[in-house]
């Protein structure tokens, strides 16, 4: 319990501004202003963007090719009905070209290759299936997931496998199936409540089957979320439907089935390369993601300048790196970061300081240590955070930190920012108990001197993590720090100064003492204060 009370209180406030420094903020020693000032003199432009165009450029997608002439037999006519029919009388419809039975069936076949709309050529196709193969049709209607896939814990991914399996036989009746739900939210078979339609498998079956790109286009116009695999099956042509979906434009910021359009942009065509940049620069944050997914699949190294911008964005930050890692590889990746750290621009030296809490120790560490003595106090509280991050949850559990990065956080104990400091005993702390850095003396002085910090909160961190700089004086310092009025009268410090008198109920003199002739400068002071009041 004190570990989390220890960690949330590391992080209350980061997003404060940074105060003046109080003329009783601890001082951070010299060697680290002049680190300051050489971050200051040194820095570089990472990278530019470049202007985008006002206008948009053309596309090279062909316009629309004019539908082919409809015929005008009975059977075409009640064909066009149905393709046209409201989901309540669609199967009404359906089973009146059905009830025409095999005298239909040539016709039929002829309109499932010659209709005019790929949704007439699909709903041919699924009358002529019904004809001709009645019980396997029947039996398709009535598939329910078996109880095996209903009794599981998560059951939807085998009831997809199970929906899918039953229907891969038929894409001409999973075509008839999606033609037919009502919309995103349709319950009626053979989804049924079980699948939502958003995430049906039908839609691979339909892609796979004949006609397969013509008839997903019909179904994105209802359910543009199947843009993605619309783009998968035919990049080029799936990518000109999408644009003409969007009509050019980026989709308004509430619109979350213009993001799932603008998501599945595949080509390098110039408006949908366009549309992309101007979402990664102009959109709203959901947008901005969906956009660097677009534009990391390309592999579109031109795109590093924006995403490496990106990174400006908190909470983009590790999928936006992975998405560099997937474009330049991680090498590149890496190199771009350290100049990133360089950047004169602070809101991109605390974007690399957001990223480079996922490199190796070894490159990303030392790195992360110079950011910690940098001009600017929110790049600073970031890359103490980063440190601590790294400390905590790199997949690099034994690699120790070097010594560069005790300096760094010791250094940035002293910040005249409350916020820096209490994230540089954060970081000092998980330095220690995550055995990166050994304890030694600066260490030690550094959790004493905090003791005396006018900061409640940074009083709070190093009273609560007391014993882990401190193992065998730990409870005898609480008391005393009681006996001065130094001990905040909440929980749990209320509680651990308890537990400390209980087992020091009346500190001795001789105790007292020897804790006065102590190494630790600031374990001096609060002996010496002790005394001076007995």
């Amino acid at each position: 319990m004190k570990r989390l009370v220890f960690i949330g209180l590391a992080f209350a406030g980061c997003g404060e501004p940074p105060p003046a420094r109080p003329p009783h903020a601890l001082t951070a020693d010299a060697s680290a202003l002049e680190d300051r000032t050489a971050v200051a003199s040194s820095c570089e432009t990472a990278f530019t963007l470049a202007e985008l165009p006002t206008a948009a450029p053309a596309s090279r997608c062909l316009p629309p090719a004019d539908p082919a002439a409809r015929a005008s037999d009975a059977r075409a006519l009640e064909l066009a009905e149905l393709a046209n029919a409201p989901a309540e009388r669609f199967l009404e419809k359906r089973d009146q070209l059905v009830s025409r039975g095999r005298g239909a069936l040539s016709r039929l076949r002829e309109l499932a290759l010659s209709a005019p709309t790929a949704r007439e050529r699909g709903l041919a196709a699924a009358i002529v299936t019904r004809i001709e193969k009645p019980t396997e049709a029947k039996r398709v209607d009535g598939w329910a997931p078996s109880k095996g896939a209903l009794m599981l814990r998560n059951p939807s991914f085998k009831v997809a496998a199970e929906l899918e399996a039953a229907f891969a036989p038929y894409p001409e009746l999973a075509f008839e199936a999606l033609v037919r739900a009502r919309d995103a939210s349709d319950a009626t078979p053979p989804h049924g409540g079980f699948v939502p339609v958003l995430r049906s498998p039908l839609f691979e079956v339909v892609g796979r089957g004949p006609d397969g790109y013509l008839r997903l286009e019909e179904l994105v116009r209802r359910f543009p979320e199947a843009f993605a695999l619309l783009v998968k099956h035919d990049p080029e042509r799936g990518t000109c439907a999408a644009l003409s979906w969007l009509g050019g434009k980026l989709p308004p910021a509430d619109d979350d089935r213009g993001r799932a359009v603008l998501a599945a942009l595949g080509s390098d065509d110039p408006l949908a390369m366009h549309l992309l940049r101007r979402a990664l620069r102009d959109g709203p944050v959901k947008t901005k993601s969906v956009a660097a997914d677009a534009l990391a699949r390309q592999k579109d190294a031109s795109a590093v300048p924006d995403l490496l911008a990106l990174l400006a964005e908190r909470t983009m930050a590790g999928p936006v790196r992975a998405h560099l890692v997937a474009v330049i590889g991680p090498e590149e990746t890496e190199k771009q970061l350290v100049r990133l750290a360089r950047d004169c621009r602070a809101e991109y030296r605390s974007a690399a300081a957001r990223a480079l809490r996922w490199s190796p120790v070894v490159s990303g560490a030392p790195v992360l240590a110079a950011l910690a003595g940098d001009t600017e106090s929110g790049v600073r509280a970031e890359a103490l955070d980063a440190l601590a991050w790294m400390a905590l949850s790199h997949r690099e559990a034994n690699v120790p930190f070097g010594d560069e990065v005790e300096s760094a956080v010791i250094a940035a104990a002293g910040d005249g920012s409350p916020n820096v400091r209490r994230l540089a005993l954060n970081a000092l702390w998980r330095l220690v108990v995550e055995k990166r850095r050994p304890l030694g003396a600066a260490m030690r002085a550094t959790w004493a001197r905090a003791l005396s910090d006018r900061d409640r909160q940074v009083q709070n961190l190093v009273l609560a993590e007391l014993d882990d700089f401190f193992p065998g004086d730990a409870e005898l310092i609480v008391v005393l720090l009681g006996d001065l009025g130094r001990v905040p009268d909440e929980w749990p410090h209320r509680d651990a100064l308890a537990r400390a008198r209980a087992a020091h109920p009346a500190p001795t003199r001789d105790q007292v003492a020897t804790l006065a002739r102590s190494a630790v400068p600031g374990l001096r002071a609060i002996a010496e204060a002790w005394l001076a009041r007995k």
